[in-house]
């Protein structure tokens, strides 16, 4: 009985002393420009070529009765770099991943897309980003993002666009507009600027 007894209290004790809870995130960056995460409602921006790791919570690990693992939601969009999921054939910005208590979840990032990032630090504000891919034989229709509330003041948007490759070679053309009409483009139907896979085009105005 007695040996029963100190069994079951070993038991308990094993339990006890085998309960931890809290893991990690790790987000690695890959590309060459900023990406935004949320994790846990906090928000992060992750520099180009550097990685955050963030603490979060996860169930009790109790010894064998529950591993812990607890599934997280995260939102991770990037300058040159989109999730994609494979099976919807879309390209989502939040995901869920699983962590372990006392183990880091490690996330990878690498550029699938060229970009243009306009800041704007005008007090006049920017409602209009076209954009058009050109090359010695077509020139493409104009793609445009409209923003019903114009940006300024230090803000800035970004846009993904296709990298050219050594298969297919094109420049793009891009136009900003102002909120009081003024347009103010950059290249033309014989010239404009080459983007690669993690580069970037960077429009900034200043005061």
């Amino acid at each position: 009985m007695k040996k029963i007894i100190k069994l079951l209290m070993l038991i308990a004790l094993l339990i006890v002393v085998g309960c931890e809870d809290g893991g990690k995130i790790k987000v690695v960056n890959n590309t060459s420009y900023n990406l935004y995460t949320s994790i846990e409602n906090k928000d992060y921006t992750i520099a180009g070529n550097s990685e955050i790791s963030v603490e979060v919570s996860t169930d009790d690990k109790v010894f064998l009765l529950d591993d812990g693992e607890t599934k997280k939601n995260i939102t991770i969009v990037g300058e040159t770099y989109s999730m994609y999921d494979s099976y919807q054939q879309e390209f989502p910005t939040t995901t869920s991943v699983k962590v372990n208590p006392g183990e880091t979840t490690k996330i990878y990032c690498s550029p699938n897309y060229a970009s243009l990032k306009v800041i704007n630090n005008y007090e006049l504000g920017i409602s209009k980003i076209r954009f058009r891919q050109v090359n010695q034989f077509v020139t493409q229709e104009w793609n445009e993002k409209s923003y019903a509330v114009p940006f300024n003041n230090g803000d800035f948007r970004y846009i993904h666009l296709v990298p050219q490759t050594e298969e297919n070679r094109f420049w793009y053309n891009f136009e900003v507009q102002f909120e009081d009409g003024t347009v103010i483009p950059y290249g033309t139907e014989y010239e404009g600027h080459f983007l690669n896979l993690d580069e970037q085009y960077l429009i900034e105005y200043n005061n």
